[in-house]
C-alpha cells in the first residue's frame, strides 16, 4: 500500500498529530521540575479546514506498513523500523 498523495509506503507508527487539527503555534519552553528536562508546548490548537473526508477523525497518520519500535529496541539502541525499511529496499 502507499500514501495517495506523496506515492511512497509511510513506514513506521501512527503519528502524534492530526489531518485535521494540530497543535503548533505560540510555543512555550518549559522546564520541568524535577529532572530539569525542557519540553516544548504549543498553546494554539488550529483546524484546518478541508474537503477531503477519508482519514479517520480523531488519529495521526496511520502507516501503510506499521513497525513499532519497542522499549527493548530502545535500550539494544535497535531501530527496528529502519531495519525493516533496509531490508526492503534490499529484497526488490
Amino acid at each position: 500500500m502507499f500514501c495517495k498523495n506523496a506515492g511512497i509506503p509511510l513506514i513506521g507508527e501512527e503519528t502524534g498529530g492530526g489531518y485535521y487539527t494540530q497543535t503548533g503555534g505560540y510555543p512555550i519552553l518549559y522546564t520541568l521540575p524535577h529532572s530539569a528536562i525542557k519540553i516544548l508546548v504549543s498553546l494554539v490548537k488550529i483546524n484546518r479546514f478541508v474537503e477531503d473526508t477519508s482519514p479517520e477523525r480523531g488519529r495521526g497518520i496511520v502507516p501503510d506498513q506499521a513497525v513499532h519500535l519497542t522499549v527493548a529496541d530502545l535500550i539494544a539502541g535497535k531501530d527496528s523500523q529502519l531495519d525493516y525499511v533496509l531490508k526492503q529496499i534490499k529484497n526488490q
